[in-house]
């Protein structure tokens, strides 16, 4: 029996990659080895995949388990259980807090011998998928994140908020530390706009690859630097890190205009 798989630990929560796996339409905003998904994913749910391994072929696949957020079924295949291939999803939460995503594809069926060797290497495609969905759900808690140490600064400078505050939205005097904190939040928002534009240009135009996979690596782990040399008030660190952050941006650039 021809089968792939492959497994990435995700310092998330399992709702929050439940809520990735499960967005249909949002596949190929994130997921590098996806075209398009027709159909709404839920229980019993008829869906039809189109991947870039396979141009212009269609999978029409069946929801047939689904247990939010923990483990999800798809199957497809031919009448009479002569082939089909079925692929599980599942979230397993670790004692340290994160998420372990497995996903295994096996195929069987009395005609699977013969089918299977038509099948192409899936397990590259598999190991991008799972690095996709892992460096999306870093970056976006990362940008969500950014905000508490200013709404921290905020509390404990001038206590929780009044009615008047929200008559009059004008920000409350923080520290110096504070200050630093919303102009880390506002600069991650800024700088996640082009990144995140590129990314689903890269994916749209079927131009994501392990290079553009390398460079929103890269932009993850600069941009936390970067929020760690901002509110430490670190010189020329912050800026050297910022700079390398864009050079990240621009591979990304590069590799779709290329």
């Amino acid at each position: 029996m021809k089968s792939f798989a492959t497994s990435v630990t995700i310092r998330a929560r399992p709702e929050a990659v439940w809520a990735l796996l499960t967005d249909a339409a949002g596949y190929p905003q994130w997921n590098s080895t996806v075209e398009k998904i027709d159909g709404r994913i839920a229980s019993g749910e008829k869906v039809t995949v189109y991947t870039k391994a396979t141009p212009g072929r269609a999978f029409p696949v069946r929801v047939t388990e689904f247990v939010p957020p923990q483990s999800m079924v798809w199957t497809g295949g031919m009448p009479l259980g002569l082939f089909t291939g079925t692929r599980r999803y599942t979230l397993r939460p670790t004692p340290e807090g994160a998420v372990r995503f497995a996903m295994h594809e096996a195929f069987s069926g009395l005609l699977a011998p013969f089918i299977a060797r038509s099948i192409p290497d899936l397990q590259p495609a598999f190991d991008t998928f799972a690095a996709d969905l892992k460096y999306l759900a870093y970056t976006a808690i990362l940008t969500a994140a950014l905000w508490i140490p200013y709404i921290v600064a905020q509390v404990a400078t001038n206590g929780f908020l009044t009615p008047a505050n929200y008559v009059d939205p004008a920000p409350r005097p923080v520290p110096l530390w504070g200050k630093r904190a919303d102009r880390t939040y506002l600069n991650a928002v800024e700088s996640f706009a082009p990144f995140a534009a590129l990314v689903i240009i890269a994916h749209l135009a079927g131009k994501a690859d392990a290079m553009t996979a390398f460079w929103a690596m890269c932009f993850f782990w600069l941009r936390l630097a970067h929020a760690v040399v901002y509110l430490f008030a670190i010189p020329y660190v912050r800026t050297l890190v910022f700079t390398l952050g864009f050079v990240s941006v621009a591979g990304i650039f590069w590799e779709v205009i290329k």
